[in-house]
């Protein structure tokens, strides 16, 4: 153990005892903390530092004892499984960057600083090291090199190697303009890197016998310190990088040269995979010397293509997040087998119909981000209902108010750019469609500042003045006293997405031909909305929960409203009322009517051998379209299985006709009973009954 680590090294061990103690509730958790404090201060007293040493009198038993707690107990719960890194040998170093770790490449590396708040590290030199150089092997497709191959120690690797990774806390407005505009900050595309796994790669590789066997794969940029050695066919032979894009430390003054300036990671080449396993390995002295296979790609591949590589192949232990994932797909057109993955460019073929409808959703939700509403009377510029409240990385701690996840967007939204949506594909260019994005972006945006006003400017009781749509400087990131309106959960707001198609189609059913509807075009069709308190609480408990079923009602609510008309909403008991069933526009809180349930010839009532009978069923308003049928006998044993009738039907849009076929043992009947059941979620099951008679 280093002189400088052994202060940091009891330090934080006593701080993770004393953890563990507060949470300790069995007496054998209490007795072994007990010995393993005992052991910990006789360490200090006796001042044993080495390696081997600490692990033979304390870190061996003490770390059997972690890896022993019962995951159910709180001191697991409540200390190990929530400890900042993971508890294996050299956690504490990881936590304080100013403790130097002396390895590295070449007699000439002083020290390299590393921590939470660097995970990649800076190295500080006495001097300028000689070069590296690879020897290369060509991956061959054909007569084409696709690749090379090489092996070097963890140390020369990390010396010369970055990380072109998006830093946690983006913010979303800054994600946005890359999605719309991929020239910005184009070098960053990778994630970043993850503690932990630095941490356990640095623990494992310390112990004997340990290594890896996947390659690392490394993107050779065109570099001013990186060169190719041709061999005498001209093909290359080694790489070689010269370490001379390292700059003087301004922390310790010359002749001391490191790799960072603070802002910017100096080193040439880029990880594509392989970062935690490079950075890891090189916390350990053991690991910084191993040798580590390597997949080269030369700089013709470009660093679009480095990451198309790696987005395309992508097989590290941990998947790519899911937001990262779509980044990535959109930012480099990849497609897929995966339809709510595919994302390459659009061809103007059918094939291509899915990848130009994710990727105008994914467009659109990074449009909004950044959309604002232009004043007409030449004041300044309001902001959109949606400005800053579309998350679209993982990354974008810095804001948690969001309203939904670019995931959550595009499965919602890629309907509209689909054949049968708004934005369908057009006869015209690919040119002219790339042109004509903004026209259709600016309209959706326009349809959500229209319902932001709606919400907005009802005169509400009792001199209420809340905001029943909150833009993001407002918007608390969760639901404290009443504050945020309960249309901007993450749930809820898709009732919002589902219902754009059918307001486009009925502002343009009025022969509105202006290419673009305009916010207060959207307005007079979406009054029929307002008089809806979003801040009542009933609100929440009715529509916001698990699962699909409770936004999916109020997306259907939303719908039979509109479905009045372009007329006044309400007024507001009316709409808000817990009494009032299946009328458009009013009860949001009341359950629904019991359906209507009739034959469709009435003077047939009981299939025949040859002849079956049909009944229409009719969705009471303001149900979900998901219908439940059943057919019962006289003790109300279900027959659905020995008629072949299908339990759950749908309504399109408003009623479904289904038959009764004659099968053997029917007329073993007398009669039986039909009875088909809809619901919402204050009542989930009404329903009504038709008798069929022999």
């Amino acid at each position: 153990m280093l002189p400088q680590e052994v202060r940091v090294f009891h330090s934080e061990m006593v701080r993770l005892i004393t953890d563990l103690e507060k949470w300790a509730s069995t007496a054998s958790e209490v007795d072994a903390l007990a010995n393993h404090k005992k052991n910990l201060k006789e360490l200090r007293d006796e001042n044993i530092t080495d390696d081997e040493s600490v692990k033979d009198n304390f870190w061996t038993e003490f770390e059997d004892f972690i890896e022993q707690c019962d995951p159910q107990t709180d001191i697991s719960k409540k200390v190990v499984v929530k400890w900042v890194v993971p508890i294996v040998w050299g956690w504490w170093s990881w936590l304080h960057e100013d403790l130097p770790i002396p390895h590295g490449y070449s007699d000439k590396h002083d020290s390299m600083l590393q921590g939470p708040s660097n995970p990649s590290g800076r190295h500080v030199y006495k001097g300028r090291p000689k070069r590296i150089r690879w020897r290369l092997h060509p991956v061959m497709e054909g007569t084409k090199v696709r690749f090379f191959t090489a092996t070097a120690p963890i140390c020369e690797i990390d010396a010369v190697s970055s990380v072109p990774y998006i830093p946690e806390g983006v913010k979303i407005f800054d994600i946005s303009q890359r999605v719309l505009n991929p020239r910005i900050k184009s070098e960053q595309w990778q994630r970043g890197l993850d503690s932990s796994r630095i941490v356990s790669i640095k623990s494992f590789l310390d112990t004997p016998n340990n290594s890896f066997s996947n390659a690392c794969m490394i993107f050779a940029p065109d570099h001013k310190s990186v060169d190719w050695e041709l061999d005498s066919d001209g093909n290359p032979m080694y790489l070689l990088v010269d370490l001379q894009f390292l700059k003087q430390d301004l922390v310790k003054g010359a002749p001391y040269l490191t790799d960072n300036t603070g802002s910017k990671d100096l080193r040439p080449l880029n990880i594509i995979d392989g970062q935690h396993r490079v950075r890891g390995g090189m916390r350990s002295q053991r690991g910084a010397n191993l040798q580590l296979p390597i997949v080269l790609f030369p700089p013709q591949l470009k660093n679009r293509g480095a990451a198309k590589y790696f987005a395309e192949v992508n097989t590290l232990a941990e998947p790519l997040k899911v937001l990262h994932e779509l980044f990535m797909s959109h930012k480099f057109a990849l497609g897929s087998h995966k339809l709510d993955r595919k994302y390459a460019r659009y061809d103007g073929t059918p094939k291509t119909y899915r990848d130009r409808a994710n990727r105008l959703a994914y467009e659109s939700a990074a449009f909004l981000n950044l959309n604002m509403i232009v004043s007409s009377d030449g004041e300044e510029d309001e902001i959109g209902a949606l400005f800053f409240l579309i998350r679209m990385l993982e990354e974008n701690t810095w804001e948690k108010n969001y309203v939904i996840a670019a995931d959550m967007w595009v499965k919602y939204s890629y309907q509209w750019f689909m054949p049968k949506g708004p934005y369908s594909t057009l006869p015209i260019s690919i040119e002219e469609e790339e042109m004509r994005k903004d026209d259709i972006f600016q309209e959706i945006a326009n349809y959500f500042d229209a319902f932001m006003s709606v919400c907005n400017e009802t005169k509400w009781p009792n001199n209420d003045t809340d905001d029943r749509w909150l833009t993001f400087q407002f918007l608390m990131a969760k639901d404290v006293n009443r504050g945020r309106p309960h249309i901007q959960n993450n749930l809820t707001v898709r009732a919002l997405l589902v219902n754009y198609p059918n307001i486009v189609k009925k502002i343009r059913d009025t022969g509105y031909s202006n290419t673009i509807i305009t916010r207060d075009r959207f307005k007079k069709t979406l009054k029929i909305w307002a008089n809806i308190d979003w801040l009542d609480v009933r609100i929440k408990q009715t529509y916001h929960g698990s699962g699909e079923y409770r936004w999916k009602c109020l997306a259907r609510w939303l719908k039979d409203a509109a479905n009045r008309g372009e007329k006044k909403a309400h007024p507001i008991a009316e709409v808000m009322s817990e009494g009032i069933s299946s009328e458009r526009g009013k009860g949001i809180l009341s359950p629904v009517e019991e359906g209507e349930i009739e034959f469709e010839d009435p003077r047939f009532k009981w299939p025949k051998s040859n002849d079956e009978i049909r009944i229409i069923v009719t969705r009471p308003i303001n149900a979900r379209r998901g219908c439940k049928i059943h057919l019962m006998d006289s003790n109300l044993k279900q027959l659905n299985q020995k008629a072949n009738l299908k339990v759950v039907q749908s309504a399109k849009p408003d009623q479904f006709t289904f038959e009764v076929k004659w099968w053997d043992g029917i007329d073993d009947y007398d009669e039986l009973t039909v009875r088909s059941s809809w619901g919402n979620p204050i009542d989930r099951v009404v329903s009504s009954t038709l008798t069929l008679r022999k």
